[in-house]
């Protein structure tokens, strides 16, 4: 199992959600990402550092991460809602 990070806006983001139910769905999802963080998402790019960042979407919630698997701990670098 991986631990899991958040950038600094990130946990701004999470607390400013006035919705109990739309914080619980953002946190349920987060929590599938520690079980299978090699899972390549939607989507793949280099950061800056050269690290590989992935795009995956999880219950309607779109999440950019890394893995650092040696570390065995997961950065979210951002999350969105995804509307239908």
């Amino acid at each position: 199992m991986y631990d899991l990070e958040f950038a600094q806006d990130v946990l701004e983001e999470l607390g400013a959600i006035d919705s109990p139910g739309e914080r619980r769905k953002f946190l349920a999802a987060v929590q599938c990402l520690p079980a299978d963080p090699a899972h390549p998402g939607l989507a793949e790019a280099l950061d800056q550092q050269g690290r590989v960042s992935r795009i995956s979407v999880i219950s309607g919630v779109a999440f950019v991460y890394w893995a650092d698997h040696p570390m065995r701990k997961i950065r979210v670098l951002a999350v969105k809602a995804m509307h239908e």
